[in-house]
């Protein structure tokens, strides 16, 4: 499971099984904190589990108001070297506010049912929700910049 191309997903099914397993306890829920994204508060993580104990979702995912949107302003490149608008309205959308609202995960809180994830192991269902945390709580660390930022927004930070 150790590999450069192995998925995240199927490593935390299998965490899950051999924690029951040794411990004999069967989970109901089972939630992910990603280490690259520790701007997330307690509260972020307690309102998350009880926004999505309180539903009947299979998984929750978190993220922020997308600062980009894919009907709007976010462009692919096309075969032909052209872009046009990554999603398509049916009708035009002429200013971004009238943009259907997108979310960038943050990669910060994973919620899944216990019997959804491990049959499937996957992150979204038909039934998956979003918990949305603010921009400035969703930087997801992958880089050097973004080790900076987080650097500099936790010394700001006053909730530590």
């Amino acid at each position: 499971m150790a590999t450069d191309t192995a998925g995240k997903v199927p490593a935390i099914a299998h965490a899950v099984r051999a924690t029951e397993e040794s411990t004999g306890l069967t989970f109901d829920v089972c939630v992910d904190l990603d280490a690259t994204s520790p701007l997330r508060t307690l509260d972020d993580i307690r309102t998350a589990v009880r926004m999505f104990e309180d539903g009947t979702a299979d998984s929750l995912i978190t993220g922020a108001e997308a600062r980009r949107n894919p009907y709007f302003n976010l462009v692919e490149e096309q075969p032909d070297g052209t872009v046009a608008v990554s999603k398509k309205p049916d009708d035009a959308v002429l200013r971004r506010q009238d943009a259907p609202r997108c979310f960038d995960m943050n990669g910060s809180i994973y919620v899944w049912r216990r019997g959804a994830l491990l049959d499937d192991q996957v992150v979204f269902f038909p039934s998956t929700i979003l918990y949305e945390m603010p921009a400035e709580r969703s930087i997801d660390v992958d880089s050097e910049f973004d080790f900076r930022i987080v650097e500099w927004l936790m010394g700001q930070r006053e909730d530590l």
